[in-house]
């Protein structure tokens, strides 16, 4: 599916515990082909296992029209002092401090631009916040075929190791 996976599912722990096995992020899911077709539906991504150096992550995509998909990702390194370190550094890092709203409220956030992130990539925007560990506040994503990707976080729940 997204081989910068990894990429798009950084959050920071500052004071926080690491999430564990049942944190989960529930994201609207939005696609626009460069020919204006639309599609939406959802994505969840929750944690299955971890031992806060590894983390295996299934994301469920339901997209209406479509087939259901899932994914499981094996993740490992420490995601959450890299993710610290783009926030506490947010300007530092090329990212904008921003506040930006989504369906689950308000965040203060850290904006991300990456340029080509991998081969099927032109661009990847994710927006970080220190409220919503491991996962993104909002992410999109532009493809190598013009596509639009768009997701914003709905629901988010934490547990800890």
């Amino acid at each position: 599916m997204f081989k910068i996976m990894s990429l798009l599912c950084l959050m920071s722990v500052q004071a926080f515990a690491d999430p564990g096995a049942g944190s989960f992020a529930k994201y609207s899911y939005k696609s626009q082909s460069k020919s204006g077709t639309t599609s939406i539906g959802t994505q969840t991504d929750s944690i299955v296992t971890s031992d806060g150096q590894s983390f295996q992550l299934k994301t469920d995509m339901s997209v209406v029209g479509q087939v259901n998909e899932a994914a499981l990702w094996n993740l490992s390194g420490n995601y959450f002092s890299n993710t610290e370190y783009f926030i506490n550094h947010c300007d530092q890092t090329g990212g904008n401090s921003e506040s930006v709203t989504v369906a689950s409220g308000t965040y203060d956030t850290c904006h991300i631009l990456f340029k080509q992130p991998d081969p099927q990539t032109v661009s990847q925007e994710i927006w970080l916040s220190t409220l919503v560990l491991l996962f993104t506040v909002k992410q999109i994503r532009v493809t190598n075929d013009g596509s639009q990707i768009t997701l914003e976080l709905e629901q988010f729940e934490s547990k800890t190791l």
